[in-house]
């Protein structure tokens, strides 16, 4: 909240929809070109952001304010994972270089380094280190964000992996890797049968690699000047990650977010990630929402990706609030996503009343986790 190369950012959304499990996912999007780390006005955090200062226990019932702001934290240090590639590695142009089918694969491993600088940052290096309540007295049941891994399951882990260091800059280097490759080396599948918390880790970090993999290959493709066409093996391949460029900068990476948070740094970096300069779909792409944000397209829209209708609607609902909206409308939900016409929803729409208040609508945002 002191960094000011990172600014938080609220929409005009409504969390109801995830909270009450209506929405499987969170609307309000991600882009770590921005800068900006985006959070629902109308959500628990939203409402404790007015003012920080006092107890967040009245924000925290049924324990849904600490999922936002750690999802916050995460989308911080991811933001933070790319001013720091930047600026140790300029000649890679991370967000502003041209991307082509070479120079994807680049790119796509310095994303992934950047995955696991939020997840080892906030889920390793801190979270499985405390006590959540020890920190901040909210009764919270909430243990970690994205991983299940806790400091306390050391010692069933070195059963098998005598040498394993989670606090260490090389588990760093070695998680990230594993994003990439989908190796971690340590363990045998003999290993993960005799184990069930070993096994349910490691299964957990193998499919957040996949999917990650395939998820940041779309946004570069739909984001690359010329058309891509990558098939689903293509997508979701392992990244070789090669000894030179790549390999130092996962240790010069490490060394800072170590830096960050076991000694509390706050770095500055230079002025990187040139709004005029960075990276942006071109108007003439298929209308994937996966990859857009709906608030650009407010005047609606007819066609799109058929696989992002979904996303789609989670994103336009969540510009209502859910307790002003006809209870009948969401017994059309099911047969809108059946039938993925963005002009049925606009017209179930009519007459209901968006949230007030500013409004992000640059035209990127990444939906799709």
């Amino acid at each position: 909240m002191t960094d000011t190369q990172v600014q938080l950012s609220a929409r005009a959304i409504d969390s109801t929809w995830k909270y009450d499990r209506v929405s499987p996912i969170t609307a309000t999007g991600f882009n770590p070109l921005t800068r900006r780390i985006f959070y629902a006005s109308n959500s628990l955090l939203g409402a404790w952001l007015l003012d920080p200062k006092e107890s967040a226990r009245k924000y925290n019932e049924g324990d849904l304010l600490l999922p936002d702001l750690l999802l916050a934290v995460h989308d911080y240090l991811h933001i933070w994972g790319y001013l720091a590639v930047c600026e140790l590695a300029p000649r890679i142009q991370l967000g502003t270089g041209k991307i082509t089918r070479k120079s994807l694969e680049d790119y796509a491993f310095c994303h992934l380094l950047t995955e696991a600088v939020a997840t080892v940052g906030l889920d390793y290096w801190y979270l499985s280190t405390i006590d959540l309540n020890d920190v901040c007295d909210l009764g919270t049941t909430q243990h970690g964000l994205t991983v299940s891994y806790h400091n306390d399951q050391l010692r069933e882990l070195r059963r098998f992996r005598p040498d394993l260091d989670v606090q260490s800059k090389a588990f760093f280097v070695e998680l990230a890797t594993f994003y990439c490759t989908g190796i971690f080396k340590g363990f045998s599948p003999n290993d993960l049968k005799a184990s069930p918390m070993l096994w349910k880790w490691m299964e957990h970090e193998l499919r957040y690699g996949t999917r990650q993999r395939e998820y940041i290959r779309r946004w570069l493709a739909y984001l690359a000047p010329d058309r891509l066409d990558l098939s689903m093996d293509e997508l979701k391949a392992p990244l070789p990650v090669k000894i030179g460029w790549q390999t130092r900068l996962l240790h010069a990476v490490a060394e800072l977010l170590w830096e960050k948070v076991k000694n509390n740094a706050l770095h500055q970096f230079g002025p990187h990630l040139d709004q005029d300069r960075v990276w942006r779909s071109s108007s003439d792409r298929p209308l994937d929402f996966r990859f857009l944000n709906v608030a650009a397209f407010r005047s609606g829209v007819s066609e799109l990706v058929s696989d992002s209708f979904d996303h789609y609607l989670w994103q336009t609902l969540g510009f209502y609030e859910k307790k002003t909206i006809d209870p009948r409308l969401l017994e059309f939900i099911p047969m809108l996503r059946e039938r993925r016409a963005p002009r049925l929803l606009s017209f179930l729409l009519e007459g209901q009343t968006p949230i007030a208040g500013d409004e992000y609508i640059d035209r990127d945002l990444f939906i799709l986790n």
